[in-house]
């Protein structure tokens, strides 16, 4: 995958092949089938079969808060409008038609998880519980709209979602329990390598190693303002974040690593540098080497409002309604990054150029910034609170400077 430009996401390949993969199994093979298995991750779960008490479950060992029926919390974010598909499925597991559990967002907003638990399927989700969901780990929000954001950056806002008790946090349970964790400092790196080493350092041992250094290059001009220090891959550098440059007037910002120079880019009248100039690379050699770059953390080059996913994992192990049939549109909420505020859009089922059905495309109501092939889209409903699933992006529509270049050709 690296080898082909896509970085890909370690927590979420984790989630589904370790934890609730390897793990899970071995709990249950270990400790017998009706064994549950608790995490900590900051997600929810509901479990709609074991909600209906008229029906005998296995859970009697288990305390009652831990199992909580979300059916009520679920109604009143549904949306009349873009969700009554799931108003209905919401109704046929209330009648017992399904054994697969629903992943919710956290009621933290500031450390909700369910971005990376969208890979897994809802078999794997089965007699899991997640303890965390419900509490808050600081300090509660201010209001049920103000969601103790203030020091999150806008572009990785949730939408709200009210909580629906006063419950200790989970520092606060910590020290009354006198947990050294109650104060410990958060953690965030990848679990598996720990303080050995950066993940690029991690990944480069598991990869081909790197013959040539990646070369930078403007893409509004077509130049190689630099090269990396040492030998690398492109996809070691994600769309959107700081090229961390020396030298330059401004800041530029990572394009993506492409195979080939855009048309829009050859056919541009800006890219006919003279021979004093470090120009664009021209051998595919040097090409797949490339990492485009902009100046301006706010460049056209960084947004696009529509890419296209062929693999696709629906939580609920069903296709959403709406999508049963090839054209059709899904109404609903994304995000490509962990904790990046939902974006409104609409997925379309497609067929790709062999005639293969099941792929999708996704039309963003507003331009994203920083769309790279590899990310994990994940899908929201019911104003983000249900999680639908997700799969890796296959490919981005053109950047709005790559519009605005095809309007001057």
């Amino acid at each position: 995958m690296i080898q082909n430009g896509n970085m890909g996401n370690p927590d979420i390949n984790c989630n589904v092949h370790v934890k609730f993969g390897a793990l899970r199994e071995n709990v249950l093979q270990r400790y017998g089938p009706e064994t549950w298995l608790a995490t900590g991750h900051y997600a929810r779960l509901w479990h709609p079969q074991l909600n209906d008490k008229s029906r005998p479950t296995t859970t009697e060992s288990l305390p009652p808060v831990t199992l909580q029926n979300y059916s009520s919390l679920i109604e009143q974010n549904l949306s009349l409008e873009d969700d009554d598909w799931l108003w209905r499925f919401h109704s046929r597991c209330q009648s017992g038609d399904t054994l697969t559990p629903w992943l919710l967002g956290a009621a933290d907003l500031t450390k909700d998880q369910s971005y990376f638990l969208a890979g897994c399927k809802g078999s794997q989700l089965r007699q899991v519980l997640f303890p965390l969901g419900d509490l808050y780990k600081k300090s509660p929000p201010r209001t049920s709209t103000q969601q103790n954001l203030d020091q999150a950056d806008q572009d990785t806002a949730a939408a709200p979602i009210e909580r629906e008790d006063a419950a200790k946090t989970v520092r606060e349970i910590a020290a009354e329990l006198n947990l050294p964790t109650a104060n410990k400092r958060e953690s965030m790196g990848i679990c598996f390598i720990g303080k050995r080493k950066s993940w690029k350092q991690f990944v480069q041992d598991y990869v081909p190693r790197a013959e040539r250094k990646v070369d930078f290059v403007d893409i509004d001009s077509g130049k190689v303002l630099a090269q990396s220090d040492e030998p690398s891959h492109p996809a070691f550098y994600t769309a959107g974040q700081g090229a961390r440059l020396s030298g330059t007037p401004e800041k530029y910002f990572v394009v993506g690593p492409v195979s080939s120079p855009p048309s829009v880019l050859l056919a541009s009248s800006s890219t006919r540098i003279t021979s004093n100039d470090s120009v664009m690379p021209q051998s595919k050699e040097e090409r797949n080497n490339v990492v485009w770059i902009c100046a301006g953390t706010q460049h056209p080059a960084l947004f696009a409002k529509h890419f296209t996913v062929h693999s696709f994992n629906w939580i609920l192990e069903t296709v959403p309604e709406p999508l049963l049939k090839l054209g059709g549109v899904l109404r609903c909420q994304c995000r490509i990054r962990h904790l990046q505020r939902l974006a409104n859009c609409e997925v379309v089922r497609t067929e790709n150029s062999e005639g293969r059905d099941g792929h999708y495309t996704i039309h963003l109501e507003e331009p994203m910034r920083g769309i790279m092939p590899g990310q994990m889209l994940v899908l929201y409903a019911a104003n983000g609170l249900v999680c639908l699933g997700g799969g890796p992006i296959t490919s981005r529509g053109p950047s709005l400077w790559e519009q605005n270049k095809m309007h001057k050709v």
